[in-house]
């Protein structure tokens, strides 16, 4: 995820995957074809 890479320590980011980077028309468990993704990251330190 390159989300990361810019994040500073203690930044709390929200992300959004498109459905065209996640599943596309695949269909895994609870997530429906065509779904976006939505995380929420949270950087606590780099060591």
């Amino acid at each position: 995820m390159n989300a990361l890479t810019h994040m500073p320590a203690g930044s709390k980011w929200k992300v959004y995957i498109p459905q065209d980077q996640a599943y596309g028309s695949r269909e895994t468990g609870q997530i429906k074809p065509f779904s976006a993704l939505i995380f929420e990251l949270e950087l606590v330190a780099v060591d």
